[in-house]
Order: structure tokens, then C-alpha cells, then sequence
């Protein structure tokens, strides 16, 4: 049944899905949006990395420090990210993670 619904709304049927406080909800929200960037658009746990520490206005080199890799190495899963994504910037990843995590807090309010 899961495979006819979208990948936002897939995230509604959760197991004992238990938020205490606003942290537990942001963290319930940022795995959903993790999940439905992985799945709606295929990013791999490395890109999802990337792009996480990207949206916390890290520069690539304090990115590659922190995962301890080198800047070409970061610049190669930016650019996959980027075109799986369907955008040409840093910029225009934040924008279309930001309409996707609008998507997984609507339906959040709803499951």
C-alpha cells in the first residue's frame, strides 16, 4: 500500500512514534525530510551529510574538515546533490530542501 503514496505522506505511518518536546519534533522532522530527500530524490547518506552541514552556512573547506575529507571531495558530492536536486547552486539546494521540509511539517501536522 505505502508504494501509492508520496514520499512526504509515506512518513505519516511511523511505529510508536513518541515527541516529548519541540527538539524530539525537529529532530522527527529533519529524519522525515533526510527520508524524503533519499527517496524523492535518490541523495546518498554522503550528500545528505553535505547538504546538512551546507544549510548551516558551513564554506566547503569548514566541510571538509569537519568530515574530514578533502574540498575536492566535498565539491564531487555538492555537484551529484546538485544535480540530482535539479539546481545549479548552494542556494537553489537550501530553496528546494526548504519547499521539501514545508511538505514533511504540513503532513507532520496531520499524522
Amino acid at each position: 500500500m505505502l508504494g501509492y503514496m508520496s514520499d512526504v505522506e509515506s512518513m505519516c505511518f511511523l511505529d510508536e512514534r513518541k515527541i516529548i518536546s519541540d527538539g524530539d519534533a525537529m529532530k522527527f522532522i529533519t529524519d522525515a525530510l533526510e527520508r524524503a530527500l533519499a527517496t524523492r530524490y535518490g541523495l546518498t547518506s554522503m550528500e545528505l551529510k553535505v547538504l546538512r552541514l551546507l544549510r548551516e552556512d558551513l564554506t566547503r573547506g569548514a566541510i571538509a574538515n569537519r568530515l574530514n575529507l578533502s574540498v575536492h571531495t566535498i565539491d564531487t558530492h555538492l555537484t551529484n546533490a546538485y544535480r540530482k536536486l535539479g539546481v545549479k547552486s548552494a542556494a537553489g539546494a537550501v530553496a528546494r530542501i526548504s519547499i521539501l521540509q514545508s511538505e514533511v511539517r504540513a503532513m507532520n501536522a496531520f499524522c
